[in-house]
């Protein structure tokens, strides 16, 4: 997915404009705790920050290394 954003900044009497792309990825959660695994972190995923319930879209993820 590519995201393009075109800004104008107010300065003095002037206008700046900002361009920024943003390139994302979207991987499934599975995909992400196995490669941490592997990577040697113990993984929790959950779809809550705290109290906060997430969209299903969207996880986080609790990554300690192994020692």
């Amino acid at each position: 997915m590519t995201r393009r954003i075109i800004n104008f900044r107010k300065t003095g009497e002037y206008h700046r404009r900002d361009d920024e792309v943003h390139h994302q990825r979207l991987y499934d959660t599975a995909t992400i705790a196995n490669a941490l695994q592997q990577l040697g972190f113990g993984v929790q995923s959950t779809h809550s920050y705290g109290e906060y319930k997430l969209s299903p879209s969207h996880a986080v993820f609790i990554a300690r290394r192994l020692s």
